[in-house]
């Protein structure tokens, strides 16, 4: 049986996330520069927003005029981001027992188990493939590497 001292942790950032809750809420948006506005503040901004030049945390004014197209939602009431919140957690908790809350758009999840259970089945220079949905930093596939395990593929779609 292999045991090790080690701990395995992810760390999960839902990027952009207030501005995914207010896409999810309003499908409308989707395809539209979409910025979340507390206060005088744009806290996020949809990728299609980015694109367009617009960056999160800066001064509304600012974000309008680099993209006077950009489509303003109050994100002071935090209920809908906190509701989303705890449901991207549960969602985690279903694949990973030990899941901890950072805010609202981040978890940390210990997969020292998953991973010592699936050494024990392969080989140590074998790939384990592991399908994500969603975006990943920026749209691109990531390669890990580590002592364990000669490579864990994230896959984009």
């Amino acid at each position: 049986l292999f045991r090790s001292a080690r701990r395995v942790i992810a760390h999960i950032d839902m990027d952009c996330f207030y501005a995914q809750v207010e896409m999810i809420r309003n499908p409308e948006l989707r395809n539209k520069p979409l910025g979340v506005q507390q206060k005088y503040l744009l806290v996020t901004c949809n990728y299609t927003a980015r694109n367009l030049g617009v960056k999160k945390m800066i001064p509304v004014k600012d974000a309008k005029a680099i993209c006077p197209q950009l489509v303003l939602v109050s994100g002071e009431d935090l209920t809908h981001y906190r509701e989303m919140s705890y449901k991207a957690t549960e969602l985690l908790e279903e694949f990973c027992p030990v899941v901890e809350r950072l805010g609202f758009d981040e978890n940390f999840i210990d997969l020292t188990g998953m991973v010592e259970k699936r050494l024990e089945q392969q080989h140590l220079d074998s790939f384990v493939k592991v399908a994500v949905l969603g975006h990943i930093y920026n749209n691109q596939s990531l390669i890990l590497v580590t002592r364990c395990i000669s490579g864990l593929l994230l896959d984009h779609r």
